[in-house]
């Protein structure tokens, strides 16, 4: 089944399957609120206010009629789209949505590459581009809720992104493809 296949072509394959992989494992991650700001954590936040974001009402010398109640800050949770509408049971729907329909264009991509059609490489290529810029930005983007486990995905996703592009740009990859 692989004798007649090139070298090239199961490598930039296989790496596609990786993404795919990574990227299940990814949404998974984000389903479980691990690392993730508004999800998975607990206990008193740390501006001593509630969990909405608010300040605890004024005491002492502050405290009298025209003092500012606990109840007038801003309305923050752990999504920036509350303003929107947009609550946490559609982002997961969204979130899955995006993680399906990332997959499925890996699946056709590889098919392609397996074709040996020069779109499956095209599509390989700016799916590896997208993979490559959202691993990038998640390993920049640490802070506070750093998680080992989306770190390594990050990872994952970056290196093996960047073989498909490097591959993909080859002139005999890409004289393989019809």
């Amino acid at each position: 089944m692989f004798k007649n296949k090139p070298r090239p072509i199961i490598i930039i394959v296989s790496l596609l399957a990786v993404l795919a992989l990574a990227s299940a494992v990814s949404a998974f991650i984000g389903s479980r609120g691990g690392g993730m700001p508004g999800g998975g954590m607990s206990g008193n936040p740390p501006s001593g206010g509630n969990s909405q974001g608010n300040a605890a009402p004024p005491t002492g010398r502050n405290a009298g009629p025209n003092a500012p109640s606990g109840n007038g800050g801003p309305q923050m949770s752990g999504s920036g789209f509350r303003g929107l509408g947009i609550n946490g049971p559609v982002m997961d729907y969204a979130r899955i949505g995006v993680t399906v329909a990332g997959i499925a264009l890996l699946v056709l991509s590889a098919y392609g590459l397996w074709r040996q059609k020069r779109w499956g490489l095209n599509l390989g290529m700016a799916l590896a581009v997208v993979y490559l810029c959202g691993a990038a930005a998640g390993l920049l983007m640490g802070g506070p809720m750093l998680n080992v486990l989306r770190l390594g995905v990050n990872i994952i996703q970056g290196v093996a992104a960047l073989p498909v592009l490097a591959m993909g740009v080859l002139p005999s990859v890409r004289d393989l493809m019809s």
